[in-house]
């Protein structure tokens, strides 16, 4: 949110702003976008929100390259 407080379901909430990584690549995103209030992470190909399914699909391909274990999904913190 505004905030930058991350709420998800059934987790505590995370303040954003206490995580240093998290703000180093904030400072990344265009101007633009974060004015826009809009969402972070973009498809790179339309510039709109991913579909969970194919984000789904794209992250663990590219954890395979990485030797990401198979145990460990891209909502593991």
């Amino acid at each position: 949110d505004e905030s930058l407080i991350l709420q998800q379901h059934g987790a505590p909430p995370v303040n954003l702003a206490t995580a240093p990584m998290v703000m180093e690549e904030f400072h990344h995103v265009p101007d633009w976008q974060h004015d826009a209030g809009g969402p972070v992470i973009v498809c790179e190909h339309s510039s709109y929100p991913w579909h969970a399914p194919e984000f789904r699909r794209i992250w663990r391909s590219i954890a395979d390259l990485c030797n990401v274990p198979k145990d460990v999904r891209n909502t593991d913190v």
